[in-house]
């Protein structure tokens, strides 16, 4: 990352993998990607999760862990201008620090910026991993966002134009929520459903609809679905007989 100056420089513990008060985790191996990111491109640093509050960057990042739990420690660097607010942060009023992580798959910010229409896809935080490997695998064009707050969610804002592509991630998180369910009831807190908000304001909720719905509900919105709903019901089920076969390969 490249030398930038700053009026001052705090350490502070960005993120967990404790439970926040919403039931919410993130896994270590999400902390280990934005320790990465942080050395190599650095990430804003901002108050309470609101980008319009951005004081300055983090800097240098690491995890430490110790049993089960792990932390992702950095050094921020904040702008001049701000040096009160490093000192209340310091002095802990606002009650700890925040992170805004963004990242780019398949695409550059450069690039991102003409994209013309997004849906947003939200998951639980400790679904992000699988839904970003998902995601890159199909080469979608998104913009990835993740943070421990209020929501507790992980948000990937996709471009529509993958929209196909978007069908079919929709209908595969469909189905893998349905082979959790069919596992067997979690000893975990309750996972919030993934979910795809459309332009318009309108939430699809995955696990409350099928896959031919998915499809419908995105033809009447307008979108250019060229996968049939009798072709998205048949994904569905070869994703799930496909799930059900890797487990008793497993168990053998």
């Amino acid at each position: 990352m490249d030398e930038k100056e700053f009026a001052e420089y705090i350490p502070g513990i960005i993120s967990t993998t404790g439970m926040d008060r919403h039931g919410h985790q993130i896994p270590e191996e999400e902390l280990e990607r934005w320790a990465e990111k942080i050395r190599s491109e650095g990430i804003p640093l901002t108050l309470h999760h609101d980008s319009d509050k951005l004081v300055g960057e983090w800097v240098t990042a690491e995890v430490i862990s110790y049993g089960n739990f792990a932390a992702l420690s950095g050094i921020a660097g904040v702008y001049g201008g701000n040096e009160d607010i490093a000192e209340d942060l310091n002095d802990g009023e606002f009650g700890g620090l925040s992170i805004t992580a963004q990242d780019y798959l398949n695409t550059s910010e450069e690039d991102w910026q003409s994209v013309d229409e997004t849906l947003s896809l939200s998951v639980d935080g400790s679904w992000s991993q699988f839904v970003y490997k998902m995601i890159e695998a199909e080469e979608i064009e998104s913009r990835f966002e993740i943070q421990k707050s209020a929501a507790g969610l992980a948000l990937f804002e996709i471009a529509v134009e993958n929209i196909d592509k978007i069908v079919q991630s929709a209908i595969l998180l469909h189905a893998y929520w349905k082979f959790q369910l069919k596992s067997g009831p979690s000893e975990e807190e309750e996972v919030e459903p993934p979910k795809i908000e459309l332009p318009n304001g309108e939430m699809i909720t995955l696990p409350d609809t099928t896959p031919p719905e998915i499809v419908e509900k995105l033809v009447e919105a307008g979108y250019p679905v060229t996968i049939t709903p009798e072709q998205a019901d048949k994904i569905s089920q070869n994703t799930e007989k496909e799930l059900n076969e890797a487990v008793k390969d497993d168990s053998k």
